[in-house]
């Protein structure tokens, strides 16, 4: 796993803008601007900050954290987006901020504003002032160990009058938010976010992307070798254009006289563009069962070729809301692990502009919990990819930036015992209100109490027994009691007497009842001495009266 954190003073994690706090900022509305912001924060958001943006997915079952159900409640919040910037005049200089290769153009080398070290907080910045100091910035399709630095334009590799970056959809315009009339300076939403226009190269934007489906190339295709030899761009030669090198049932047939061709980027851009277009399903679906708009498409990615004209989830007026291929995707996903570019790149967005996240990129394993595994293997030149989730959401557990097994745990210890100490043979063990810790190697603790095994999980035999808990191969150990079992004659034995018990007692108030009642008639009476006794010369008259009746 990768970190970005930064410590700053406590002050500055209370900034806010118009009551809503800079770094929470959940519950925006969505706003066209026309400006772009003069005070620029640079500093990355802490765990806990990323943590509580996605704080709402605690409430959920765990039937709703996982595939689409997932994809539904992440656009809950990531959709929340609080600006769209002009697609023409805003964009391209935002890329001095978002694009900026900041160890070759540091911050503190920036002069069209004022830099507060301690704040990380840049005040009355100048956008056309930087750009017009060429800073160097972060282009998709470009090789730096061939082009080391790349300015922000007029570098001397194309005409003079050009920029050398061109405004790059990773999520093609014709696939989703492009009708002909909805393009260039008049796109707004889908086509202007942020988290997937990225400066490109130009020749890599419209020769080698253009609008081909995504995916590993078998072989590159005459054309792309001739333009690229011919304008001699050895910097870009590291990216692929040409026939597929996977098929799939369900490929779709190219367009009248074209050939199926698919493009793949250099391998340090893959992840990248990988959770870029996976952000774009999160972002804009309508498994809500929202109606999608020009700017709000419903997109989705599909596990094949896909053609230019083809239908699927769209826009109103819009019919392309499908690209691919998903498997390659998702391989390159796992290929290019998130980096400390990317991490800072998407706190930027987050802290300055759109005010949303890339979810992919603060939690990459949930990527796995949607679309599966697709795990791709060089020396073979396989793919093998699994549909099924992985797992769901666990705040607690799901570590940032990165994967979970990525991070080795250094030891468990028990924080909290269980409540139930003592058992009788042949009962199970209870954790409840038990707390396991986990401290991992990069000195963060969670509790993994859930994830924990425990043996024995029945008692045995009696006496004093070792409990072990176990965690990825981390262990630790806590007692318990263990008493004999109840032996089952001796309860046998309790439900003989039982009704013995009972037939006496019935019987004395039987007896009881039939005293008083002889009382009562003068048969028996009481002495002064309080003992019972017949009364003869009642019994004679009575026994006098039967024998009178007889005659």
């Amino acid at each position: 796993m990768k970190t970005h954190n930064i410590i700053i003073p406590i002050l500055f994690t209370c900034l806010s803008i118009g009551g809503t706090s800079l770094f929470n900022n959940k519950d925006v509305k969505e706003v066209k601007a026309a400006t772009l912001p003069k005070t620029i924060y640079l500093r990355d958001n802490t765990d806990d900050e990323i943590r509580d943006y996605y704080s709402s997915l605690s409430s959920l079952s765990e039937s709703e954290l996982q595939g689409t159900n997932l994809l539904k409640n992440l656009k809950g919040i990531i959709s929340n987006v609080s600006t769209y910037y002009t697609y023409s005049s805003n964009i391209p200089n935002i890329y001095v901020i978002t694009e900026r290769d900041w160890e070759n153009s540091p911050a503190e080398e920036i002069t069209t504003g004022t830099y507060n070290n301690s704040t990380q907080t840049l005040t009355n910045f100048s956008y056309a002032n930087e750009v017009a100091e060429n800073p160097y910035i972060k282009m998709l399709y470009c090789d730096y160990t061939v082009k080391n630095k790349t300015v922000y334009k007029g570098d001397g590799d194309v005409n003079a009058s050009q920029k050398t970056f061109d405004n790059e959809h990773v999520w093609s315009q014709s696939h989703g938010f492009s009708d002909g009339t909805n393009t260039g300076s008049d796109l707004e939403g889908a086509g202007t976010d942020l988290h997937h226009l990225k400066a490109g190269t130009q020749y890599g934007n419209r020769i080698l992307h253009s609008n081909y489906t995504y995916g590993f190339v078998k072989t590159n295709d005459s054309e792309w070798s001739e333009v690229v030899a011919a304008n001699s761009k050895p910097y870009e030669n590291k990216n692929k254009r040409g026939e597929p090198l996977f098929t799939h049932s369900q490929d779709q047939t190219p367009a009248a006289g074209a050939a199926k061709k698919v493009f793949e980027p250099q391998d340090c851009d893959k992840g990248d563009i990988a959770r870029a277009l996976l952000y774009m399903v999160a972002c804009y679906n309508n498994l809500d069962g929202s109606t999608p708009t020009n700017s709000i498409p419903a997109l989705w990615l599909q596990d094949y070729f896909v053609r230019e004209n083809s239908t699927g989830f769209s826009s109103v007026n819009l019919a392309n809301g499908y690209y691919g291929c998903l498997s390659d995707i998702l391989a390159w996903h796992r290929m290019d692990p998130v980096d400390e570019f990317e991490i800072h790149r998407n706190n930027l967005i987050y802290n300055n502009y759109q005010h949303n996240r890339n979810p992919f990129i603060d939690y990459p394993q949930w990527v796995d919990y949607i679309w599966g595994v697709s795990e791709y293997t060089p020396s073979t030149r396989e793919l093998d990819y699994d549909p099924a989730p992985t797992g769901s959401v666990n705040l607690d557990l799901d570590v940032i930036n990165g994967y979970r097994n990525e991070i080795e745990v250094e030891s468990i210890r028990i924080e909290k015992y269980p409540n139930k100490r003592d058992y009788k043979v042949g009962e199970q063990l209870d954790t409840a209100e038990m707390e396991v810790i986990a401290t991992f190697s990069d000195n963060s603790e969670l509790d993994v109490t859930n994830e924990c095994r425990f043996s024995p999980q029945t008692f045995t035999s009696e006496g004093e027994q070792t409990v072990t808990v176990s965690y990825k191969g981390k262990t630790a150990t806590f007692t318990v009691n263990v008493t004999a079992e109840e032996k089952q004659e001796d309860k046998t034995e309790e439900k003989k007497e039982f009704p013995i018990k009972l037939v006496i007692i019935i019987g004395a108030i039987i007896v009881g009842v039939i005293v008083i009642i002889l009382i009562f008639a003068g048969i028996l009476k009481v002495n002064k001495k309080g003992k019972i006794k017949v009364n003869k010369s009642k019994v004679k008259k009575i026994v006098k009266g039967t024998n009178n009746k007889k005659k």
